[in-house]
């Protein structure tokens, strides 16, 4: 029939070409990943060759020891000071075990004792030729000046002979004018030591690596003025004390009057001075002498094993911070 013509016929390919676009295929070189194995903040992409295993397939105890760093072990002097008591004093008692190392430690004991004795055995001779020099200072207009001069720079360490210095104006001046010029010594001194070491030297993280400062430098933070105060009365030297308190970055308030209501310590080496120039046979000398010599040492004693009471408490909280400091360092 003319004018007829058939229908295109959809039912089978091989009568007409598909124009539709292929279908996407997955590359051979990828896996997939399940989106439940891919954890917040993670990205994995794997190879057929080299393909890691999912998140999925590692342990939660594998992956919180490895996000968890393990703090460092403490290191041998750490570890002896866990063990045994610190001890904040005058002499190192681990240094004193090794006298090839260290002798001159024993050298300057020795001539510390030597010079006592021989100040006890020789006092009036002694005494008789410090006259002249004694007598010009307290006559001279402005003598007064030279020992507080010699006083602050004594107060910068590691000078000594401060007491040196304190008992010889008990001896010149007395008891009243002798502690009064004392007083302005030491504490301009200090306050030099303080300034000069808070704002000037750049020796406190140095300081802190020995354990027995560190931990004193914690207790005086952590204590405030009442620890200030009771260090002052302590038998640690005063230019130590004011070294600390300087790297602590104690206020200056603080310091000021932790060390002026710890002048009284140096009332006693006044007192020393006077009793030794006393060549009179006073006997109420005397008899003060012993009482106060006695409430100056057991205040000192007293004030010592608080503060290193205190230390040892702090020491193991110090030594673990270390330990976290060196493992965020490394």
């Amino acid at each position: 029939m003319q004018g007829h013509h058939p229908s295109p016929s959809f039912g089978s390919q091989s009568q007409s070409p598909q124009l539709l676009a292929p279908a996407p295929t997955r590359p051979k070189n990828l896996v997939a990943i399940p989106l439940g194995s891919i954890s917040a903040g993670s990205q994995q992409v794997m190879s057929d060759s080299k393909s890691a295993p999912s998140l999925q397939s590692i342990p939660n105890e594998t992956l919180s020891r490895d996000l968890i760093t393990r703090t460092p072990s403490p290191t041998p002097s750490e570890a002896e000071a866990l063990e045994q008591k610190i001890t904040i004093g005058l002499v190192n008692k681990k240094k004193m075990g090794n006298p090839a190392k260290n002798w001159w430690i024993y050298v300057v004991i020795l001539i510390v004792v030597a010079a006592i004795a021989l100040f006890v055995i020789f006092r009036d001779d002694i005494l008789r030729g410090l006259e002249p020099a004694a007598h010009w200072l307290h006559d001279t207009p402005g003598g007064w000046v030279i020992p507080i001069v010699i006083l602050i720079v004594l107060s910068f360490p590691p000078l000594f002979g401060h007491e040196i210095v304190i008992m010889l104006c008990g001896l010149v001046w007395g008891l009243g004018i002798g502690f009064g010029i004392v007083a302005a010594g030491t504490l301009l001194g200090e306050l030099a030591n303080f300034y000069v070491f808070r704002f000037f030297s750049k020796r406190s993280k140095k300081f802190e690596r020995r354990i027995s400062y560190a931990c004193l430098v914690r207790v005086v933070q952590d204590g405030g003025f009442w620890i200030a105060l009771m260090i002052r009365y302590s038998w640690i030297p005063a230019h130590l004390t004011t070294t600390i308190f300087a790297f602590c970055e104690m206020s200056s308030l603080v310091f000021l009057a932790a060390a002026i209501l710890s002048l009284p310590k140096q009332l006693v080496t006044v007192f020393l001075g006077v009793s030794f120039g006393d060549n009179t046979g006073n006997k109420t000398n005397k008899k003060i002498t012993i009482p106060v010599v006695v409430v100056g040492v057991v205040v000192g004693i007293v004030a010592f094993r608080f503060v290193n009471y205190r230390i040892n408490k702090v020491k193991d909280q110090v030594i673990y911070e270390r330990r976290k400091e060196r493992c965020v360092n490394d």
